[in-house]
């Protein structure tokens, strides 16, 4: 949210659509990047559509790590091909 200088109240304009976005992002470090992939539905084909454009950072085998939280798509049985092709799934235990 953007505020004026000098504004002593904010005000937030809402547009009353059901319209959303939704976008997957991840950060590469080493080459201070943000990757992103905007869709219209969080689900596993959109996930593995991200995941397939973030591969195309990935330089000379190294690892990623990504950070997931549980959502469904996360875990689909549509993305077992891509997380047998693309590297070991080794989720860390909760501490």
């Amino acid at each position: 949210m953007w505020v004026r200088p000098g504004d002593k109240d904010a005000h937030l304009l809402l547009a009353l659509t059901r319209r959303s976005v939704a976008c997957f992002g991840a950060v590469i470090l080493r080459a201070v990047q943000l990757v992103r992939h905007i869709c219209t539905l969080f689900k596993a084909r959109t996930f593995n559509r991200f995941l397939k454009q973030l591969l195309r950072y990935r330089h000379g085998g190294r690892r990623m790590i990504l950070v997931l939280d549980n959502a469904r798509y996360h875990h689909a049985v549509l993305l077992r091909p891509f997380a047998r092709q693309h590297g070991k799934h080794r989720p860390r235990a909760s501490r």
